[in-house]
């Protein structure tokens, strides 16, 4: 009885150590993230850490609500094309299935930079922002609007999403989910 305390004590330290470490990670990764883009804010404005901040919250946003429309095509300028391709085929499975997911009670809780890539040629320059946020995602037969989904309040939800430059704005790329990502830079 002894040994299994002490190794569910371990076990409980262990998890606890790394969540710390990884938080500590994030905000460190924030930080050089924000000193980077103001160094490259000098070269070149589109870098602003403001005005790239304030996009980002505004495509969150617009893209929330053209998902919950099914009407990508009205944020197509804010997509990268392969992105709004794969938006496309999803939402088109959806309608085959007679689905849809109904948005509402969106919050953006929290958006930083995560990761800075300055890469030679425009098109290859990308920001990952940590994307934490709220809502309710109902998910309706399109015909009926019967709710399918078992959740009926408002989730909470992080992700990582990748924003790239394509003709002298931002565009996103990718969508990853928090385990994915931190998969993906270790914990």
């Amino acid at each position: 009885a002894v040994v299994c305390i002490l190794l569910e004590l371990g076990f409980l330290i262990f998890i606890i150590a790394t969540g710390v470490l990884f938080i500590i990670k994030l905000k460190r990764s924030k930080k050089n993230s924000k000193l980077l883009l103001s160094k490259l804010e000098k070269d070149d404005p589109i870098w602003n850490a403001k005005a790239l901040d304030r996009h980002i919250r505004n495509s969150f946003f617009e893209i929330q609500k053209a998902w919950s429309d099914d009407n990508i095509y009205s944020v197509k300028h804010l997509l990268s094309d392969s992105l709004y391709a794969d938006f496309q085929k999803q939402l088109e499975r959806n309608r085959k299935d007679n689905v849809r997911n109904l948005l509402s009670k969106i919050q953006l809780l929290n958006a930083y930079p995560m990761s800075v890539q300055d890469r030679i040629g425009e098109e290859n320059d990308c920001v990952w922002y940590y994307i934490e946020g709220k809502m309710l995602d109902l998910t309706v037969e399109a015909s009926t609007r019967r709710i399918l989904s078992d959740i009926r309040k408002p989730q909470k939800f992080i992700e990582y999403w990748r924003f790239c430059k394509k003709d002298n704005t931002w565009v996103l790329d990718r969508i990853s989910q928090q385990l994915e990502f931190e998969s993906l830079i270790g914990k």
